[in-house]
């Protein structure tokens, strides 16, 4: 005799296990719904006590106040590209007590693609989990930042995720959080300064900034002259994307004529652009910490009739780090070299796994730092599917977010 336990568990999946009445119908059902035909009552009676066994185990489960019915049922399945969406996340976001989560994002600006993709990703995934979620934007005044932080605690949130405006100026803000007994998590950028940060979902920036200087010296040769358009200066992505190329620079024997800081702006990086053209006709390559100021590289090497295509002999080296979808598409009509894949789609799913895997059951994240690994993108893999620039956002559910979620472990 076989009983089937999937049946069981996917029966108590939809429904409402936080409201203690549907115990009483799930038990019900798993006692009265027979699905064996016998004609013999000594085998029927075996099999009702069989049943009132596994579903007097089972309601004593569920009556546990360290798991849900839904969490139990989803540590028994395997989480896949075609299951993830419809039966792992559904749920994942309601406490014990049946209340949704409250969570609150807060990011830097809204200028990029990659920024825009971080915050609208973790909404997707926490909102599909059931939890409530409020966004923001800073605006790129780390003020700000700070006082809707304190905002989102007076509110009464129980998780925040941070891209930080500044690494380290928002401190005090996540300080409050943890007096306040408010979990922080911090997504895409380091946190740095007096305060306990519970999480980090972060890309190495060091390591990206050597591999745009490996890139150059294997491409342009040693001794190429580079100019560099910097993020914002303090940080934690400008600062290590800055050290990370330097230790290219001297190690590979590059020469950097120049650091330019853009703080992440196109019009800026348009304006060193234009001003390096002017006193350096002679340059080889180009590197931008984002590909955020790819628009303005290209608009001053145009005005200045110096944006050649990758097979021109006087062609200016491009490379860049994101793997947005501009960049994808400067690649491909060939004048960007190179954008590293820094995928937010990546650090969203990781930080949002840190959520419903720990913070909802009340468990602590012991400021762990998760590290996304980097690759390069050029002309030959620009169009895999699995680069978040080639992601449309509008399409909801990333088909790499169930490989993330098993690839990186919280710990």
């Amino acid at each position: 005799m076989r009983i089937n336990y999937k049946k069981y568990v996917n029966f108590a999946k939809r429904l409402d296990i936080n409201n203690k009445k549907n115990i009483l119908s799930w038990y019900k059902h798993l006692l009265f719904h027979n699905t064996i035909n016998t004609k013999e009552d000594k085998k029927m009676a075996k099999w009702k006590q069989m049943k009132m066994i596994v579903g007097s185990i089972m309601v004593g489960a569920l009556l546990m106040p360290t798991m849900s019915i839904t969490a139990w049922a989803n540590a028994e399945t395997e989480v896949t590209v075609d299951n993830f969406e419809s039966e792992i996340l559904p749920n994942l976001a309601i406490k014990e007590d049946g209340t949704p989560l409250k969570v609150a994002i807060t990011v830097a600006e809204l200028d990029s693609e990659y920024v825009i993709a971080v915050q609208k990703y973790a909404q997707y995934l926490l909102e599909t989990a059931g939890a409530e979620v409020t966004v923001s934007s800073a605006d790129g005044d780390v003020e700000n930042q700070c006082n809707q932080i304190y905002d989102f605690i007076e509110k009464g949130v129980d998780v925040v995720l941070i891209q930080a405006a500044d690494s380290n100026a928002v401190a005090p803000a996540v300080k409050a959080c943890n007096e306040a007994g408010v979990t922080a998590i911090a997504v895409g950028r380091a946190i740095n300064g007096d305060c306990t940060v519970d999480y980090s979902a972060l890309i190495d920036d060091v390591a990206m900034g050597k591999l745009a200087a490996e890139y150059v010296a294997d491409n342009a040769g040693e001794g190429a002259t580079v100019t560099t358009m910097q993020g914002t200066l303090g940080t934690a992505s400008a600062d290590d994307r800055t050290t990370g190329f330097a230790e290219g620079v001297e190690e590979y024997g590059l020469d950097d004529i120049r650091d330019n800081p853009c703080d992440w702006s196109s019009e800026s990086s348009m304006a060193a652009m234009n001003d390096i053209l002017t006193t350096n006709e002679d340059i080889d390559a180009v590197f931008l910490h984002s590909d955020c100021m790819l628009a303005g590289v290209i608009s001053g090497l145009t005005q200045s009739e110096k944006l050649k295509t990758l097979d021109d002999p006087e062609h200016v080296m491009i490379v860049s780090i994101d793997g947005a979808a501009s960049a994808m598409d400067y690649i491909r009509q060939e004048y960007v070299d190179m954008t590293v894949d820094n995928s937010p789609l990546a650090l969203a799913t990781i930080a949002v796994k840190a959520v419903l895997t720990k913070t909802v059951k009340g468990e602590e994240l012991g400021g762990g730092v998760t590290k996304v690994n980097a690759s390069v993108i050029t002309k030959d893999n620009v169009d895999e599917a699995e680069f978040w620039g080639n992601f449309d956002l509008e399409d909801g559910y990333w088909s790499e977010t169930a490989n993330t979620w098993n690839t990186y472990a919280i710990e």
